[in-house]
């Protein structure tokens, strides 16, 4: 649990800054199928009877980076994908899908620890992320005016100058510190 966890903490702010520069679906597809190849790989492993404490450790690390790196990217692409009207029940309906499959995955997994083993559900839990990158290449994700038009009469807005990394990064801190409720939860 430790080495799935510490990645949350060392990749939160540099793969939001990555869901911020770079192509959302890109992020979340690659970091899906690095998934897919610790998960098999780790089954593989697990099946040859080659795995061992430490290398469970090192293949949770790399699932728990793989998470921190698909969060953001998920969080940030369901605005890109409805129209700003929706945006509240397309946020709600993520959530519920996330946290469905925080309870139905478990169990189906341990299931199949039990009746076959680990390694079972490690190939469980790689067909599923597979299935995943399909499912998100298959997503077009519409330009931002088709989903929200200006109304007539109305010039567009200026697209916003990029920032650096950096600034982008201590602009967060100090947003973080300042917003109290936000920096309890962190």
């Amino acid at each position: 649990v430790l080495a799935f966890g510490i990645p949350a903490a060392l990749f939160l702010f540099p793969a939001g800054l990555l869901a911020d520069k770079w192509d959302r679906k890109k992020q979340l597809i690659l970091a899906q199928s690095v998934a897919v190849l610790a998960a098999f790989g780790l089954a593989i492993m697990m099946t040859l009877d080659l795995a061992s404490f430490w290398i469970g450790c090192a293949f949770a690390f790399v699932l728990g980076s793989t998470v921190a790196f698909t969060n953001p990217a998920r969080q940030s692409l369901i605005p890109m994908l409805v129209p700003r009207r929706l945006l509240l029940n397309a946020i709600v309906l993520g959530s519920l899908s996330m946290n469905t499959s925080r309870l139905i995955a478990p169990g189906i997994s341990g299931f199949l620890m039990f009746a076959i083993g680990v390694n079972a559900a490690l190939f469980f839990i790689g067909s599923w992320l597979f299935v995943g990158i399909f499912s998100l290449l298959a997503i077009r994700i519409p330009v931002q005016s088709e989903l929200n038009p200006e109304p007539e009469g109305q010039p567009a807005p200026k697209k916003p100058e990029r920032e650096g990394v950096f600034t982008m990064l201590g602009g967060g801190l100090v947003f973080l510190w300042q917003t109290k409720p936000l920096m309890v939860l962190m």
